[in-house]
């Protein structure tokens, strides 16, 4: 058998003690006082009660005190109001009892509707935010929670750019806001703003944004709604790519200066030896010789400058 929990019993404790204290005042103070419309109370109570249903069951009770407190003295209650009291009192308590079922059974409706809703936005790829008039969180999916990396409870109530939104993009990011919330700018689905966001745990990440108003029945901007997806990986992986096309334009540069060097280092390397054979002078011989070792280690700075430039060649076919 389920047990009930303490969230469940308390509506129902409060509901019999204050039954019993009004049913104990109705016994000891003089007839014709109406405390019986006190019972009202009672039902009341139930308004703090997860069952529909409870005030329907607070009501039935009361009225099964009331008849007792009747049949208890038929004749004193016959004779003065206090039968009267009694019945009026009766008839009160079901009318109340009766809103506050109409009132469980519609917050019900929005609860379930609500949830519903919350789980469509949860399935999104992307974050839904939504802001009231004072820039505080009204609601957040489970994508927004995620690039936040805090729970919904911990996000909801509290002011977006203040808390949220990185120092240097704040004042930015307000103006845009108060400039929807004030109709200054149409709202616009399809213009996209980028901010950056600190998350819980202090890192930044860059959220492009969509975004557009809700109005009441009088066209008054009473929210803000906007769509974000977190493109922080996506840039950096561009920046990365761009860097890379750099290096591969650097190296595919390289190879073309190594490559128009060499040749020209062989010719002078050729020449300059074929000269120091048909030299009879053996200092100019010397000098020579000097020179084809500048000659071989310019071209060992070439060989190294290609070495270089192959890997970076090779992103150009990535």
């Amino acid at each position: 058998m389920k047990k009930l929990s303490l969230y469940t019993a308390r509506p129902a404790l409060l509901a019999a003690g204050l039954a019993l204290a009004v049913l104990t005042l109705d016994l000891l103070l003089p007839e014709g006082l109406g405390i019986s419309f006190l019972y009202v109370v009672v039902v009341i109570a139930a308004l703090w009660s997860p069952r529909k249903r409870f005030a329907l069951a607070a009501a039935l009770g009361v009225t099964g005190l009331a008849a007792a407190d009747i049949l208890r003295s038929p004749r004193a209650h016959s004779a003065g109001m206090s039968g009267a009291h009694h019945a009026l009192a009766v008839a009160a308590v079901w009318v109340t009892a009766l809103l506050v079922y109409r009132h469980k059974v519609i917050e019900g409706i929005l609860l379930r509707e609500e949830a519903e809703a919350q789980a469509y936005l949860d399935v999104a790829a992307v974050a839904i935010l939504v802001l009231d008039r004072e820039g505080r969180v009204s609601l957040i999916n489970q994508r927004g929670c995620e690039i936040l990396g805090l729970e919904a409870r911990e996000v909801v109530g509290r002011p977006w750019v203040d808390s949220f939104v990185s120092e240097p993009h704040r004042d930015r990011t307000r103006q845009g806001l108060d400039q929807l919330i004030r109709g200054e700018v149409p709202p616009d689905p399809s213009r996209t703003f980028e901010n950056l966001i600190r998350t819980g745990t202090g890192e930044e990440r860059l959220v492009t944004w969509r975004r557009t108003v809700l109005r009441d029945s009088r066209g008054r901007v009473t929210a803000t709604v906007s769509s974000g997806e977190d493109v922080t990986d996506r840039r950096n992986a561009e920046r990365k790519l761009r860097a890379q096309e750099s290096l591969a334009e650097m190296g595919q540069l390289a190879a073309i200066v190594a490559h128009e060097v060499r040749n020209p280092l062989a010719g002078i390397r050729g020449a300059i030896q074929i000269l120091s054979r048909r030299t009879p002078d053996e200092e100019d011989r010397k000098v020579m010789a000097r020179i084809v070792e500048r000659v071989d280690t310019l071209n060992a700075l070439t060989e190294d400058l290609l070495v270089y430039a192959r890997p970076h060649l090779s992103l150009i076919h990535i």
